[in-house]
């Protein structure tokens, strides 16, 4: 018997749209190609929207008014949850050299 996989996708947009200098839009947008029979599914995804959407709300409007005191700003914000994701484009952007090659390279 032949074994048969099925690829679920989850795909998630987020949009963001300026509409005035300190005022701003955001869509969120999800589409999957699985769960489509169960409307629970769809329930609960808005559900979970609908409760982190404020925490969202908060945020940003706490980083806006940080933003307008004129106080010195670091060069960049992240929230800590972030933390991961941003070890991980900082690799991305600066990599480590593979190990023994640097230093040859400057002891010649």
């Amino acid at each position: 018997m032949e074994a048969r996989y099925t690829l679920l996708i989850e795909n998630r947009l987020d949009l963001s749209h300026v509409t005035f200098i300190h005022e701003r839009h955001y869509f969120v947008n999800i589409a999957r190609n699985f769960g489509i029979d169960r409307p629970q599914l769809g329930d609960m995804q808005r559900g979970m929207g609908s409760r982190i959407r404020p925490e969202d709300i908060d945020a940003i409007e706490a980083i806006e008014r940080v933003l307008q005191s004129g106080a010195t700003l670091p060069s960049e914000i992240s929230a800590r949850v972030e933390k991961g994701a941003l070890k991980v484009r900082r690799r991305l952007e600066f990599p480590k050299p593979a190990a023994g090659r640097m230093n040859r390279k400057r002891c010649r």
